[in-house]
């Protein structure tokens, strides 16, 4: 706790701390029974993922050329200019960008070492009680921090459809195809997310709602990678966002831009964390 709490104090984030019987009672859903203490991040909140999403593609149909449904089976990068195959035609282009998620090493197999692609199975339940516990305004959008030394559990209250959402956060020791994914859940997953509720909740389950599956790349530090293919000023690669990518869009987005369309970006942020976003050498990518 103590670490966590001197690293948001360090980067100015707008939190406080809270002792666990001040937590209990600003929210009464949670039992806080052996934790130190209780980090509250008052910039935190939701985004509607599904209609940003949605939001973002109706932009780009307006201002560019949006192919949906369209695969893309191969990248020849060394090609001048480059190449990308796809399941309809050959695209013929100057810069690149490739944000392909756990699948960029399968497009371009120079960029795989130490990437890594973690399943995570997602749930949602509804709780005993009121349902206004559960809902955005009452309900927090949390995170524990177990003994691994990263986050362990995360999740949201409800929000576009019915139950909270509770994941286990893995980013280690896996390494999943992002194409062969379960028919059903893993029971073993389903029981760990209920067993969890129930040790950290004080509102029972009511019902196991539904779930959905999801896809991390990861890299071992958990850094992103936002860089130049190594050997390749003509191909940028943004990848092993390690589960967090989509908060961070707006700003990975113009990092991205700026290095395919100038070659150099000069955002303060970036310039001063470049080192940890590059390509690494060996398994340390």
């Amino acid at each position: 706790y103590a670490k966590y709490a001197d690293a948001v104090s360090r980067v100015g984030v707008d939190v406080i701390e809270l002792p666990p019987a001040k937590a209990r009672e600003k929210y009464p859903q949670f039992v806080f029974g052996e934790t130190e203490g209780v980090l509250v991040d008052r910039t935190a909140g939701l985004i509607a993922a599904r209609d940003t999403i949605s939001g973002l593609i109706d932009h780009l149909r307006t201002r560019s050329h949006l192919r949906d449904q369209t695969a893309v089976l191969a990248i020849d990068a060394e090609s001048d200019p480059i190449r990308v195959t796809t399941n309809e035609d050959v695209v013929l282009a100057e810069r690149v960008i490739v944000t392909a998620g756990p699948w960029v090493a399968r497009l371009l197999p120079e960029a795989s070492g130490g990437l890594r692609v973690a399943r995570q199975t997602v749930g949602y339940i509804e709780l005993e009680g009121d349902p206004l516990l559960s809902q955005l305004g009452r309900f927090p959008v949390w995170g524990h921090f177990g003994e691994e030394g990263s986050m362990s559990f995360y999740g949201l209250p409800e929000y576009g459809r019915p139950g909270i959402k509770v994941a286990r956060h893995v980013i280690w020791n896996r390494s999943d195809d992002p194409d062969a994914i379960p028919k059903t859940p893993d029971p073993d997953a389903i029981e760990d997310l209920k067993a969890f509720v129930d040790a950290h909740f004080t509102l029972s389950i009511k019902r196991f709602v539904d779930t959905e599956f999801c896809h991390y790349t990861n890299t071992v530090t958990e850094d992103f990678i936002l860089d130049h293919l190594p050997g390749n000023e003509r191909l940028v690669v943004g990848a092993g966002f390690s589960g967090h990518g989509f908060k961070f869009g707006p700003v990975t987005g113009r990092i991205l831009a700026d290095l395919a369309l100038d070659g150099h970006c000069e955002l303060p942020e970036f310039v001063s964390a470049r080192n940890r976003f590059r390509f690494k050498g060996g398994n340390d990518s």
